[in-house]
């Protein structure tokens, strides 16, 4: 194998590896994304269950509460979509690269057999002017 190609299938291993760690790395920012906002969700449920609707004074208070949680929950959802766009962004690069890197194997594959094959055929070649050496020789 050339070492240009060598070089080339190293850097494609090392992309391939940099998009697997970013993939995993924006997998894991998803799912603590999904965690705040389920954390957010149960809080809005928490609040909702512990007010007593005969005291009107702790529900207004639910009620204001309420209303900031939801702009916080709004908020933490438009995260978790931009998250997930992440995460789609960066498994295509990862496809992309694994793509590339066995593309290449493939090249230098069919390089190293064309190689065989004509080492065979020099073999052969070889071969067959030692056969007809020794039949003019003989005959």
């Amino acid at each position: 194998m050339s070492t240009v190609l060598a070089s080339l299938h190293r850097l494609r291993a090392h992309a391939r590896q940099e998009a697997e760690v970013s993939l995993r790395n924006a997998e894991a920012a998803r799912d603590q994304q999904e965690q705040r906002l389920a954390n957010v969700t149960s809080g809005i449920r928490a609040a909702q269950a512990a007010v007593d609707p005969s005291d009107v004074v702790a529900l207004a208070a639910y009620q204001a509460y309420r209303i900031r949680e939801e702009f916080t929950e709004r908020r933490e959802r438009v995260r978790l979509q931009q998250k997930e766009r992440d995460v789609m962004l960066t498994g295509d690069r990862h496809v992309k690269c694994v793509r590339e890197e066995l593309t290449l194997e493939a090249v230098i594959e069919e390089r190293f057999v064309g190689a065989q094959e004509e080492l065979k055929r020099v073999e052969a070649r070889g071969m067959d002017e030692i056969a007809a050496r020794a039949r003019r020789v003989a005959g």
